[in-house]
């Protein structure tokens, strides 16, 4: 009766498994941004954030976004990264929340991704990639 359920349930995943999870259809190959956004992103950060997460983004007023404490904060808070970019783009710069463009928050991010080596793709930061990628495990400085 068991290996009946087991084989029911495989064979139900082969057959529908596409039908079953689009979110994984929909998810890019390699990383969810591409090298230009990152770099477009690091001027951008280093116009708009540095002041307070420093150049290093190691930390200073503002907290770490890079190296041992940014992986403490991923690691208590289990924040998504949809949910981090959604943070970044209403409360920061924090003397101007949502003062910058979309385009500039998506490269800021990017370049946030690119820093900690999260791998770079072909495709530009969306949605459905955003959902796609897992900040832990931390790939730190690989």
């Amino acid at each position: 009766m068991k290996l009946r359920r087991y084989f029911s349930a495989a064979v139900l995943s082969v057959c529908f498994g596409a039908t079953l999870s689009p979110a994984w259809a929909a998810c890019p190959s390699g990383g969810i941004y591409t090298p230009a956004e990152a770099s477009a992103g690091q001027a951008d950060y280093n116009a708009h954030c540095a002041s307070c997460h420093n150049a290093d983004l190691s930390g200073n007023s503002g907290p770490a976004l890079a190296g041992p404490k940014f992986v403490s904060y991923l690691t208590f808070t289990k924040i998504t990264p949809t949910q981090l970019q959604a943070f970044i783009t209403a409360q920061m710069p924090a003397d101007a929340p949502g003062s910058l463009t979309a385009t500039q928050y998506s490269d800021i991010f990017a370049y946030l991704l690119s820093f900690n080596h999260y791998p770079a793709g072909k495709d530009p930061i969306s949605p459905s990639g955003l959902s796609c990628l897992q900040l832990l495990p931390y790939p730190g400085s690989q």
